[in-house]
């Protein structure tokens, strides 16, 4: 997905994941090694399905 960073108006990519609470720790690791400023968003979710 592509985004705009809020104060520049610079395009950037999103990443969208859906992981279970045991693979974030190793997640926030791969994310620190690509990206040291990335932002990250943690939501809970109760279900998830495919259609």
């Amino acid at each position: 997905m592509i985004g705009e960073e809020g104060q520049t108006n610079e395009r950037v990519e999103i990443v969208l994941c859906v992981i279970n609470r045991l693979e974030e720790p190793e997640l926030r690791t791969l994310i620190k090694t690509i990206d040291i400023n990335a932002f990250i968003a943690i939501n809970g979710i109760v279900e998830v399905r495919q259609y």
